[in-house]
């Protein structure tokens, strides 16, 4: 038959796969059902995450330790983006948390989170050459990093923290108008802005940053939060429908195998989720338990 054949493509024969390309195809299906399974497991097996982390632990328990001993500084000067180096000592920090709360790493790491980010802040690094074109968007994550760190270490939420990470990633949404698809990290600093301010109990700042940007890829938890917010601005309590979406969001980014495309920041975006659920579903005075969102977000 000629190449330049009128027979439509879905009629011609198609060349035969190569062995390899079966195989490929083969393993990444396979994987793909595992990874289901496992994440079924995860979600219906009571204690079947708190396992997963302790076995987390005892398996990475070295690798740990070896780095926390590591020097932060190192190539310091050069640096492009500390706030990323301060958001990787809570999320080592958590990773240990979720299996034992009480484990000497983890004060550990949230103390060294916080000084990362203290002298990054008093350096004004993130303006520098090296990182102001990441600007102000590393400065709320410095900032939010900071007052997770914290609120972890005092049980207290750093409400004056929040707020300013808040703000800065409203300038970050501003710098994006007119764009029309948010890329996915743009989207998850929209998401982050609203829940800080959500966290720090401001409600017209966590309205300014749900107006100013977008989350095509998150409309499930956007439309929540929205609703939430509405909500607390008129001082009524959530509805029973809000509750139920929340707690159901929660539950579904908690499982340690959550992988939606695209994901939420590592641990970080599913664990402020947690503590956005407990200061307004779980708490009878709208004060974040840290412990206790810990714990729930482990079982």
């Amino acid at each position: 038959m000629p190449a330049n054949s009128e027979m439509p493509v879905a009629t011609q024969v198609l060349p035969k796969w190569t062995r390899d390309a079966r195989r490929t195809l083969l393993h990444h299906v396979l994987f793909r059902h595992h990874l289901l399974f496992r994440r079924a497991l995860l979600a219906l097996i009571p204690g079947a995450r708190r396992a997963f982390w302790r076995a987390r632990l005892a398996s990475q328990g070295d690798g740990y330790a070896r780095m926390v001993l590591r020097d932060p500084y190192q190539s310091w000067e050069k640096n492009c983006a500390p706030e990323l180096e301060a958001k990787g000592q809570l999320i080592w920090a958590l990773y240990i948390a979720f299996a034992d709360p009480d484990h000497e790493l983890v004060r550990r790491f949230l103390t060294r989170g916080v000084e990362i980010a203290d002298r990054a802040l008093a350096e004004r690094k993130f303006e520098n050459e090296f990182c102001r074109g990441a600007f102000p968007g590393n400065v709320a994550v410095a900032l939010r990093t900071k007052a997770q760190c914290l609120s972890i270490l005092t049980g207290v939420t750093q409400e004056s923290l929040f707020r300013e990470a808040s703000k800065h990633f409203l300038q970050f949404c501003h710098q994006e108008e007119g764009e029309e698809g948010w890329h996915p990290i743009a989207q998850n600093y929209y998401l982050s802005g609203i829940r800080s301010a959500l966290l720090a109990g401001d409600h017209e700042l966590a309205q300014a940053v749900q107006r100013a940007g977008q989350a095509a890829d998150h409309r499930e938890e956007s439309r929540i939060l929205e609703v939430l917010i509405a909500a607390a601005r008129s001082g009524a309590g959530l509805s029973t429908r809000t509750q139920h979406d929340l707690n159901k969001l929660f539950v579904r980014t908690r499982n340690p195998l959550y992988n939606q495309k695209p994901p939420l920041t590592v641990i970080v975006g599913p664990f402020e989720i947690a503590c956005v659920r407990d200061k307004y579903v779980v708490s009878d005075d709208r004060k974040v338990n840290w412990p206790r969102v810990i714990a729930d977000f482990a079982a």
